[in-house]
């Protein structure tokens, strides 16, 4: 990777006079995640004055990359900060954009993991704000809070796309969950530089929980895959560009699952991804590091990467590479037969724990867990789709949903007592009882209360208790996702 070679002197001497909001370094992808903000001593928003830009030297220097053991600002943050200060003088000759690796990051975790990549590699960081809004922000200053359709199209119509592609993008934005707007607003933003036959990233690692069709982070975010899909078909100029993809979440490691990143990225030489759950902290920081690796100067065809390369790591098991040159690399596909035996002798577990008859433990967990990665086998195989649509693919998929939320069950009955905590504390006060605190109930015990409230709703009971009654059976009884979005897990 080139890097460039500036002295602390010349970079005092071009940022003199200047200054930069420690905002910018949380709205700028290419200084996300960096800790820069730390060089406003005196905490005024402001980086500026010689002692603080001589800590923002420091810090860039600290953050930057390490080849041959010696520390150097990263071209991409050094450019960021050129562009957020107005000191052209600062931009580097080289541009390593088209290297980079830029990191869509649902959790907060994701901060952590582009700090481990930049160590080698030039990144740019979108993720979440401190304060959590749909907001983006352009080099010259102006804001855009995509949460508001007002927003979305201003936006939009400033990074100056031809008409068919701002009324696409617009439409992409619009129909993306708020909380997931400024991650692809950002990334859209970032791949409008190619439609101004300029380099973009060739190299797109998205991070969060996963359950094969959406990511999602801890606070309720969530980017379906489709929403990535449809920004790379609304904006193919910036698809065109994309090399290289590691999605850094659960399930998506199966070939069906890849298919639409391979369709919509249509020059994509690799794809590293997880067949069942993946790691997470410094695992998944160290199979990042062998991807990045292992697409550093983009090889053709996806070079020499392969599956093999995570053996031995924490859930290197669940790894799978499609390469241009090979095709998927993964275990030999079982028959279809095979993985129903082995879920038929884990259905009865799945049955009790359902009913309530059992109470969790870290034996039926596990055991849970299995059962769960070989429904999303099973509803993954080429002839899943040869099945009776009703009598065997519906109840698969179902159970598929209904396990997983199954298994952080806690979690999600955590959740849905917070956000329902008004309608259940009515329904139970219109019938003259305490609520429970569903948020500490283990399973059996929330299906007893539930069934207690129900033995009082009669044909008189008040409105408000029936609708509650309907309401905790879809969603603590029956799991619908409906009622437990994914992203609550």
């Amino acid at each position: 990777m080139t890097t460039p070679t500036i002295e602390r002197r010349a970079f005092l001497d071009a940022t003199r006079g200047r200054e930069m909001s420690t905002e910018a370094t949380a709205l700028d992808p290419r200084l996300a995640g960096a800790g820069l903000e730390a060089a406003d001593r005196n905490g005024d928003g402001a980086i500026r004055g010689e002692t603080e830009l001589d800590a923002l030297f420091d810090l860039l220097t600290r953050a930057g990359p390490r080849p041959h053991g010696r520390r150097r600002i990263s071209p991409t943050m050094l450019a960021g900060v050129a562009d957020r200060m107005g000191a052209p003088a600062l931009r580097p000759a080289t541009d390593a954009v088209r290297n980079a690796v830029l990191e869509v990051a649902l959790n907060d975790t994701g901060v952590d993991e582009a700090t481990a990549l930049r160590r080698n590699a030039d990144v740019l960081l979108v993720g979440d704000l401190p304060s959590r809004r749909d907001l983006v922000a352009l080099p010259d200053g102006r804001r855009f809070d995509l949460a508001a359709a007002v927003g979305v199209r201003d936006f939009v119509h400033v990074l100056a796309l031809p008409n068919h592609q701002e009324q696409r993008l617009t439409a992409v934005l619009l129909i993306a969950r708020p909380g997931a707007r400024r991650e692809l607003g950002e990334l859209a933003r970032i791949w409008s530089a190619a439609h101004r036959g300029e380099a973009i990233p060739a190299r797109l690692m998205l991070s969060g929980h996963g359950d094969g069709f959406a990511i999602f982070g801890d606070d309720g975010d969530r980017l379906d895959d489709q929403d990535i899909v449809r920004l790379a078909q609304a904006m193919p100029e910036a698809a065109a560009q994309v090399r290289a993809l590691h999605v850094a979440a659960c399930q998506h490691g199966y070939e069906p699952r890849m298919a639409p990143f391979i369709d919509a990225f249509p020059n994509l030489d690799s794809v590293w991804a997880y067949a069942g759950f993946s790691p997470s902290g410094p695992p998944a920081q160290r199979q990042q590091a062998i991807w990045e690796r292992g697409t550093r100067g983009l090889p053709s065809g996806g070079g020499e990467l392969r599956r093999a390369d995570a053996r031995g790591l924490r859930r290197g098991d669940a790894v799978r590479v499609w390469t241009q040159n090979r095709g998927f690399d993964g275990p030999p596909l079982r028959e279809l037969r095979l993985i129903e035996t082995d879920m038929r002798r884990l259905t009865p577990l799945y049955d009790d724990l359902m009913a309530g008859r059992l109470p969790m433990n870290p034996a039926r967990l596990r055991q849970l867990t299995e059962l769960y990665e070989l429904l999303q086998e099973s509803t993954t195989h080429p002839d899943f789709r040869e099945q009776n649509e009703a009598s065997f693919q519906a109840p698969r998929h179902a159970r598929r949903q209904s396990a997983l939320r199954l298994r952080f069950f806690p979690k999600v009955a955590a959740r849905f007592a917070q956000v329902h905590a008004a309608v259940i504390r009515r329904g139970y006060e219109a019938v003259g009882l305490e609520p429970p605190d569903f948020a500490n109930l283990s399973r059996p015990e929330v299906l007893r209360a539930i069934t207690d409230l129900e033995a009082r709703a009669r044909d008189d009971t008040p409105a408000v208790t029936q609708r509650l009654t309907r309401l905790l059976r879809r969603g603590l009884i029956e799991l619908r996702p409906r009622d437990i979005p994914v992203e609550w897990i």
